[in-house]
């Protein structure tokens, strides 16, 4: 089957399309044709092998967010199913996985990271790790669910989220970011957004700022600030007492000077968040389906156009980059 797959030095220059062998399916696992898949920063820090989690098997294929049809069937999931990936592998015994946080597996990680990912056409994974698309959502805006609904939602609930408060989300034109507008509108939130795109308001946004013209007064209960670096620094100023900061990525940066006595003296939280759970991943689908939720995408490539996709993913102005496998 064709894959793309990134080999030293790594480096988008170093990602093309090469023939690798169909996957052979273990006991309880089922084999997925594989249509779209997402384009998230951990994928572009993938291809380039900048990820803080290490990096295997070499040569690599990256992809962490796949949705598709079943081509075997198992116990839930039948032959034909359109169906969404868990992007976490998970053993479902230890502590962890026990108390529901299979994203936190003392086993597992994260599926195209610690393992080869979907960017090919086809894929061989445990049934546990697949959920079923339901009718009336489409496939392509169910794939930006496993990586940047799960994370946002995940987000939200790990603050606490609830409606009448304030949420102020960073990198609002983003997957997660635009995510965390949709899922914050439908709580009851008041949703601001940080961003240079003037379109998020579409999506629940009452007002968007430039990060370094957030007015002085606004204040927010919650803030999802995926970016890092100097962004979540100057994200403090901009917390309530007693607020919340959600972080979950380091596009800008990993290390970051903060004002502590800015975090006692107003008693926040500054709260990590990975992933989420499978239970989670399930409310969205439901979700999804319910409102029905639609993420706008920019550009869709083929596999065959790795470099004009992380290209596109840089300059977009209008949502998503997905990739069309078949």
């Amino acid at each position: 089957m064709k894959a793309v797959l990134v080999r030293k030095p790594y480096g988008e220059e170093n990602a093309g399309i090469a023939e690798v062998p169909d996957p052979v399916p273990q006991r309880d696992e089922i084999v997925v044709k594989v249509q779209y898949a997402g384009l998230n920063p951990i994928d572009i820090n993938v291809v380039r092998n900048k990820t803080v989690y290490g990096l295997k098997p070499d040569p690599h294929i990256p992809g962490s967010e796949i949705s598709g049809v079943a081509e075997t069937s198992g116990k839930n999931i039948k032959k034909g199913d359109r169906v969404i990936l868990y992007s976490r592998w998970f053993d479902g015994t230890c502590k962890y996985c026990k108390s529901g946080r299979e994203y936190l597996c003392i086993n597992g990680g994260i599926f195209g990271v610690l393992t080869n990912g979907g960017y090919c056409e086809k894929i061989s994974v445990p049934e546990k790790m697949l959920l079923r698309i339901p009718d009336g959502v489409k496939i392509e805006d169910a794939v930006s669910i496993p990586v940047g609904g799960l994370t946002a939602l995940h987000a939200l609930n790990r603050t606490g989220a609830a409606a009448g408060e304030k949420l102020l989300v960073y990198g609002a034109s983003g997957n997660t970011g635009l995510f965390a507008i949709i899922l914050g509108m439908y709580r009851g939130m008041e949703v601001s957004a940080v961003s240079t795109k003037e379109w998020v308001k579409k999506y629940g946004a009452s007002a968007v700022y430039r990060h370094d013209k957030i007015p002085a007064d606004l204040k927010a209960d919650v803030i999802i600030n995926s970016l890092g670096g100097d962004i979540f620094a100057e994200s403090l100023d901009h917390v309530a007492p007693g607020g919340k900061i959600a972080t979950f990525g380091v596009f800008n940066g990993a290390n970051v000077q903060v004002n502590l006595a800015k975090i006692y003296t107003q008693e926040l939280e500054i709260i990590g968040t990975t992933g989420g759970t499978v239970a989670e991943m399930k409310v969205l689908l439901e979700m999804m389906q319910e409102h029905s939720i639609h993420l706008p995408t920019d550009k869709v490539f083929g596999i065959d156009q790795m470099k004009e996709a992380i290209q596109a993913y840089s300059g977009r102005t209008n949502g998503r980059i997905l990739l069309r496998v078949q």
